[in-house]
């Protein structure tokens, strides 16, 4: 992908859940579009630090009246789009690696899914300290493309995600003039090419954590400065609260002492 697509990458990115309610090939039993959008739901995107693990998942849903026999799940990170909007992903640092519980690889295989059960399908993300990420104040998104391919009924179902797709391909299947979509798919195209439904793309932020400290020290700052106001105005009209006053006082007297005592020592030294 090269650098400076990231802003109509983006723009096509976040209609894919809209075209996955809708996206199915003409002539198949499996591409009803109110099915195809209730194979992947629940989708957990999550966020965390560069050089921490964290995990990917999403509800794997049989919507069909027929089992789902020798299912294959891939998950696989394709496209880093940066807080600029550039896009790309030759060129990232310490790629981060999906991996499933029992195997270190980024698929998952399901012998059997009955007739309208689901599961879960859950991928580990690990990264490095050096991974591509983002700073404090600007986040670095990388986007995950799925496939998931099964036997029903003696057929063969498959669906894919945008990140599988090419740029050519993808516009001509999103192309406004094709006469024969469905939902804004062309649905022809879409069975030339093997598949018989489009899923979304899932996501992940790796980002550095704000600090503790900066909000501490402001915090701190505001709270010396207001009870310095109270002492300063209760110094101007010492009838109001002389207690607290005096409170005050003693407190700020036994400050000016820390301090003569810490140059004391250091003028010892």
């Amino acid at each position: 992908m090269m650098r400076g697509c990231g802003r109509r990458l983006t723009i096509g990115l976040s209609a894919l859940v809209m075209i996955s309610l809708f996206a199915g090939c003409a002539g198949a039993q499996w591409n009803d579009p109110t099915d195809v959008n209730k194979l992947v739901t629940e989708v957990n995107s999550p966020f965390f630090q560069p050089g921490e693990s964290a995990t990917i998942s999403f509800v794997f849903t049989n919507p069909f009246e027929h089992d789902i026999v020798n299912a294959t799940l891939v998950a696989e990170p394709y496209l880093l789009i940066e807080g600029d909007g550039r896009g790309y992903w030759q060129g990232v640092v310490d790629p981060p690696v999906l991996s499933n519980s029992t195997s270190e690889s980024n698929r998952i295989t399901i012998d059997q899914l009955p007739a309208g059960q689901n599961l879960t399908a859950a991928w580990t993300i690990s990264s490095k300290s050096s991974t591509t990420h983002g700073g404090v104040f600007s986040q670095s998104v990388y986007y995950v493309r799925l496939s998931i391919r099964f036997s029903i009924a003696g057929d063969n179902a498959s669906y894919t995600s945008r990140g599988f797709f090419s740029d050519e391909q993808w516009q001509k299947l999103t192309h406004p003039s094709i006469s024969d979509s469905m939902g804004g798919i062309n649905g022809t195209y879409l069975t030339e090419l093997g598949y018989d439904g489009i899923i979304p793309d899932t996501s992940f932020i790796i980002r550095e954590e704000i600090p503790i400290w900066p909000p501490a020290l402001i915090l701190a700052i505001a709270a010396v400065t207001g009870i310095m106001g109270i002492f300063y105005h209760l110094k101007r009209n010492p009838s109001e609260i002389p207690s607290v006053l005096l409170f005050l006082e003693r407190v700020q007297m036994m400050f000016r002492e820390s301090i003569s005592r810490i140059k004391s020592l250091l003028r010892r030294k």
